[in-house]
Formats: C-alpha cells, structure tokens, sequence
C-alpha cells in the first residue's frame, strides 16, 4: 500500500499546478503525457509492475479545475491489481 500512497501523492504534484483553474485540452493532454511518464519510471525502478492512471472530469468540474484520477496498478512483488478512484481540488472543501 506505501507503493499505491506513493504513486498518488506524486500523481497529485504534477496535478497540483492544474488544480484549482479552468482547464483546456491542452492543458489535460499536457497532464496525462506527465503522469505517463512518471508512471513508466516508477516501473523502471521498481515501484510498481504496470499502472495507468487516466483522468476524468464533469463539464463544471473542468470549469473548477477538479480532476478524478482513477490509477490501476499493480505494487511490485504481487499479481494484484490495485484500482483507485481520487478526485483532487485547490480545496478540500470544494470536493463536497
């Protein structure tokens, strides 16, 4: 589970600039291109076996600058799949 924290909380600082303004496409391709990456080297080294995160968001959270992160992983030294669904604001409260 400290590979799975791991990946979110570094998943959430590349979000963090995103988070809180309105987004474009490019800004949301921009994001996924880096959390791609970020994932393909924590496989690299060792941190996970395979995962993919993709992002999702409603017409008024894109507005918000609110983005769901589902990531689906696999924590090394296992055959699980481990599947989490997080939604990231500017704000804790705006996440009501």
């Amino acid at each position: 589970m400290r590979c799975v924290a791991k990946h979110l909380q570094d998943i959430r600082t590349l979000a963090r600039p995103y988070i809180g303004k309105a987004f474009n496409s490019k800004s949301l391709l921009s994001l996924q291109s880096s959390v791609d990456q970020y994932l393909q080297q924590a496989r690299v080294l060792g941190y996970n076996e395979g995962a993919v995160a993709a992002l999702s968001y409603t017409r008024s959270s894109k507005i918000l600058g609110q983005l769901t992160i589902k990531l689906k992983m696999v924590p090394p030294f296992t055959i699980d799949t481990i599947t989490v669904e997080t939604t990231m604001a500017a704000d804790e409260s705006e996440l009501s």
